[in-house]
């Protein structure tokens, strides 16, 4: 089992001309819009990560387009075209898609480059997310670790704020039980999907498109949210993404803001890092107020939500009870077209 040190050291000792490279080769997809400055600091985020001395990193960036000036400067719309063309990627290829019709966050997310069999992964960042200078090493320590087993489809950069119920952790354990869970849920705050999963799932969600028909998923309290969301026509695509890991019982691999000291050797160089990827939560499409975020002696630490306010309070033994984990144990469907199909008890959703 590879140690957290050991792959920290790979960018430095690794390679030799007498090796074969076994850093994966990956897929960045950026999503952007008109929030420059925002797109500006993942860019730059971006390049400073270390990727080792033999990967080939390429990076895609997609571009959205308004005519609705008035609510998205056309100012701000070509800042983030002079932008992406000015900026130096020396990783590998710079893939910019500029399109000439809006196109909304869930099809920039869902139509994307389907051959992707040069690349091992594919990581996907909307613009206000930000990386650790060593997410890619992250990857690297995932990409040749047993974890990744056949039906996990991807695996998230930012960490799990929410615990397996009376779980008890050693985080200094390389035992995958004890750092990381799976899960099926949707992870869109740094997902890095296999590549032939992810081509998967955008074939998935094309050949699904073809039928006319929403993603509806189970009628179960647990969905609730994501079939109103539907309901209500919300422009999102985690609703397409669950029901593909749902209905191909894939599962998602996160690790335990619990265990995060567990990476801290991928942080020598800076202390106050404890994290690889992070949504800094800026006015956009799905939050309309910025949301700040959690700081200790202002060095950043995690996003600052109920869930996250409700771990901490159990984390320092203030009471209260950590809520069901995002590990579904759902019956089995026999049918999934008829999935949603019985829409009686969709009214009791608003």
């Amino acid at each position: 089992m590879p140690t957290v040190a050991n792959i920290v050291a790979r960018s430095e000792n690794f390679h030799n001309k007498d090796n074969e490279c076994s850093d994966p080769d990956l897929l960045i997809k950026v999503i952007t819009f008109v929030r420059y400055e925002s797109f500006s600091r993942l860019l730059r985020s971006l390049r400073a990560a270390d990727y080792g001395p033999c990967s080939s990193v390429d990076l895609q960036i997609t571009i959205d387009f308004s005519l609705n000036f008035e609510k998205y400067p056309k100012v701000s719309q070509e800042k983030v075209f002079e932008i992406s063309s000015s900026f130096n990627w020396p990783f590998g290829r710079k893939i910019i898609l500029r399109r000439i019709h809006s196109a909304g966050l869930r099809m920039n997310w869902l139509e994307g480059i389907y051959d992707v069999s040069s690349y091992d992964y594919v990581a996907i960042f909307e613009d206000d997310m930000e990386v650790s200078p060593q997410f890619y090493n992250f990857i690297n320590y995932i990409h040749v670790s047993n974890y990744l087993n056949e039906d996990v489809a991807s695996f998230c950069l930012c960490p799990s704020t929410i615990l397996k119920p009376s779980a008890e952790f050693d985080c200094s354990s390389s035992e995958k039980g004890q750092i990381f869970y799976e899960t099926q849920f949707t992870c869109s705050w740094g997902p890095v999907w296999k590549a032939q999963e992810y081509a998967d799932m955008l074939n998935f969600v094309h050949d699904f498109s073809f039928e006319g028909e929403m993603p509806w998923l189970p009628l179960d309290e647990k969905y609730r949210e994501h079939n109103k969301w539907m309901l209500e026509g919300k422009d999102l695509q985690s609703v397409w993404v669950l029901r593909y890991i749902l209905q191909k019982r894939k599962r998602t691999l996160v690790y335990h803001l619990h265990c995060v000291t567990h990476f801290s050797d991928f942080f020598e160089s800076d202390r106050s890092q404890r994290y690889f990827a992070i949504n800094h939560k800026e006015i956009g499409e799905n939050y309309h107020v910025h949301v700040t975020l959690e700081t200790d002696g202002g060095k950043l630490l995690v996003q600052s939500d109920a869930t996250f306010d409700s771990f901490v309070a159990m984390w320092k033994g203030e009471g209260g009870q950590l809520g069901d984990p995002l590990i579904l144990k759902m019956e089995e469907v026999e049918d999934w077209r008829k999935v949603g199909l019985d829409i009686n008890p969709q009214p009791s959703l608003s």
